[in-house]
Formats: C-alpha cells, structure tokens, sequence
C-alpha cells in the first residue's frame, strides 16, 4: 500500500512540474516587413480546440499596403505527434508529420493587394499540435520583400 500511494504521488508531483513548466500557445500570430513605402503583413490563425470531429477551423493571410504586381501567399503545416497528420476540408490535402516534410500550398494573386485562404483541418488522435506557417512574398524592383507567421 504504502508504494502505491509513493508511486500515485510522485505521478501528481510530475504531472503538476510539467503543466507548470508548459509554455503558453498562441493560436494567432502577425507579422510584418517595409521595404521604401511598401509594407507586407501576414496572419495565421488555427483554433485552440478541435471539436468532437478533431477538426478545427484556420485562417491565413498575405497582404500588401500598395497594389503589387504579384504576390504570392504560401501555407505550410506542421503536425507535431508520433504518426502525425491531418488533412484540410474540401481541398484533399493529406499533411503527414516531422520526418516527411511538411506540405505546402502556394499561390499568386497578379496586380493584387492580398491573397488568403482559410477552411476546416482536421486532425489524427495522435496528432499532439496541429500548426501553420504563413508566409507572404513579393518582389518590388530588385529587393524581395517577404514576412513570415506561425502558430
């Protein structure tokens, strides 16, 4: 009896060190980048929670404060877990996790001042962390001009 409960407390005392220890996640993140009068702002969003489908919804963005002549937008995902994935509602993107290489979807928007796409993702069980780069370039003369968000 007496291990048991030695044992029972020390599984508390660690899982109380490690929820004290864990770092606070965003589920939003912004950026931004200015080259001359131009400026670049991107935005990634992905809800905290999945619910009872283990999906949940995203948002992500790339804009400009003065029309470019093209502005591409990327979103690359980034499943954290032992045999990792999820996939993307509607679109038939299959994300696998760590060691694969992560997906990427990328697009240009000519004479654009933003480019975005948003949705579903859902993922596996043993999906720990679900999350997504997004990342905005566009070129202005001679200098590439580009910001990055992730969550």
């Amino acid at each position: 009896m007496r291990k048991r409960k030695l044992v029972g407390s020390l599984v508390v005392a660690i899982a109380a060190t490690a929820l004290a220890a864990a770092p606070a996640s965003a589920n939003s993140d912004s950026d931004s980048a200015t080259y001359g009068t131009y400026k670049m702002s991107t935005y990634a969003y992905i809800d905290s929670w999945a619910g009872w489908d283990n999906c949940g919804k995203f948002n992500t963005y790339a804009k400009t404060n003065k029309t470019v002549a093209a502005l591409t937008h990327s979103i690359e995902w980034d499943p954290i877990g032992v045999g990792a994935s999820a996939n993307v509602k509607g679109v038939g993107l299959a994300i696998s996790g760590n060691n694969t290489g992560s997906p990427t979807l990328s697009f240009t928007n000519k004479n654009a001042t933003s480019a975005s796409i948003s949705g579903t993702a859902c993922a596996s069980w043993s999906t720990i962390y679900l999350g997504v780069f997004s990342t905005g370039s566009t070129k202005i003369g001679g200098h590439y001009l580009t910001s990055t968000s992730h969550v």
